[in-house]
């Protein structure tokens, strides 16, 4: 009875720091070839998929991203084609604090 509960505890905690360890090990690596804030979802996926959840830090990225991006207008790129190059335009892959919000609530 009471052994198999241990046990049964045991190995979830063990699935728990697992996880935990690889969570940091995806966002170390993603935080080190994210160069315009064009991963900054998948990064906050692995502050909240943590057991427990790192909110906080959640929150501070979240901050981070409205502070760097004072000065940075948002291009609305039309879904048209532009008459010039009679292509579509680009369009920007990087994250805005906004985004993030809305993606971790």
């Amino acid at each position: 009875g009471e052994d198999i509960i241990k046990r049964q505890f045991s190995e979830v905690s063990g699935v728990k720091r697992k996880t935990n360890e690889i969570c940091d090990l995806i966002r170390k690596e993603l935080v080190s070839i994210d160069e315009n804030n064009e991963l900054v979802l998948p990064i906050l996926t692995t502050y909240v998929k943590k057991t427990p959840q790192e909110l906080i830090e959640v929150l501070y990225l979240v901050k981070q991203l409205k502070s760097s991006e004072e000065n940075i207008k948002r291009k609305v790129i039309p879904p048209h084609l532009n008459p010039q190059t009679m292509k579509k335009e680009k369009k920007d892959k990087r994250v805005f604090f906004e985004d993030a919000l809305e993606y971790i609530c």
